[in-house]
């Protein structure tokens, strides 16, 4: 139980992080694309560590942490990648954010489906923010946006989104396996 409630509470300090960096993005988009590209490297890091510690917890149902082992070595990899290749990777940000937030609200959707299964009350929360930020990732794949100001706002935007839907899982996933204890 302790460990669960540990990557609970590392669940919602993602979710936070997330959240935090989204604000920081959509109220100052003037951020140098480069430190922005460095910040979504540690995050993506971070993330990722995160994600493999959640895939060995005690999730009986695997409903919230299914995927995060390859999730999480996927996102260390991201990270690495936009810290070390920064100028490779600004050529195509707009894509290359478009893909992250369409693969990780996929997985998203999968989870709140699932979550209907076990009688999550949320998942209905989960589900539509997990759209709206699939949404947007499709249209900044489709749609590249050339103006950094806008990017950036649309990618902070996706992060708040991936923040909510990340502390609605954990919240929600963590109470019903406790009910079932």
């Amino acid at each position: 139980m302790k460990y669960l409630k540990r990557i609970k509470t590392a669940y919602i300090c993602a979710g936070v992080l997330f959240s935090i960096m989204g604000l920081i993005l959509i109220i100052f988009p003037q951020i140098s694309m480069r430190a922005i590209c460095c910040i979504i490297g540690a995050f993506a890091i971070m993330l990722g560590a995160i994600k493999i510690c959640a895939y060995f917890s005690d999730d009986r149902y695997n409903i919230a942490f299914q995927f995060d082992l390859a999730l999480g070595i996927l996102a260390i990899i991201i990270g690495i990648i936009f810290i070390a290749k920064t100028s490779w990777v600004l050529s195509f940000f707009s894509t290359i954010t478009g893909i992250i937030i369409t693969a990780s609200s996929l997985f998203s959707v999968q989870a709140s489906i699932d979550s209907k299964k076990f009688g999550l009350k949320a998942w209905g929360a989960l589900l539509a923010v997990s759209v709206i930020s699939m949404a947007l990732g499709i249209l900044l794949i489709f749609c590249p946006i050339e103006s950094l100001s806008v990017l950036a706002r649309l990618y902070g935007l996706g992060c708040v989104l991936e923040g909510i839907s990340k502390i609605i899982t954990a919240a929600y996933t963590t109470q019903k396996i406790r009910d079932v204890r």
